[in-house]
């Protein structure tokens, strides 16, 4: 998941205008996804059209999510850093 969250911490768009598979340019999350798998057998073999059953995780809804997990983690992440320094006397 490197590349989610690389394109998050780059506020890079996720989705593009066109993610039908006859387009040139499917849209930052899709292409990094093409691009790893690329890249990497082990990848290839389980994403994109070569997902096991119905799992691609790329619909809008499913990126939304992923990306709440991601900012959630990140908010406990800071909190857990802050602890008690916020706490006014």
């Amino acid at each position: 998941m490197t590349w989610f969250v690389f394109l998050s911490l780059q506020a890079c768009a996720f989705r593009g205008h066109d993610e039908t598979t006859e387009s040139r340019n499917q849209g930052n999350f899709l292409e990094m996804v093409k691009l790893i798998a690329s890249y990497n057998d082990e990848v290839a073999k389980v994403v994109l059209e070569n997902a096991p059953f119905n799992s691609k995780y790329t619909s809008p809804k499913i990126k939304k999510e992923l990306l709440n997990i991601l900012s959630s983690k990140v908010k406990n992440h800071i909190r857990e850093e802050i602890g008690d320094s916020c706490k006014t006397h």
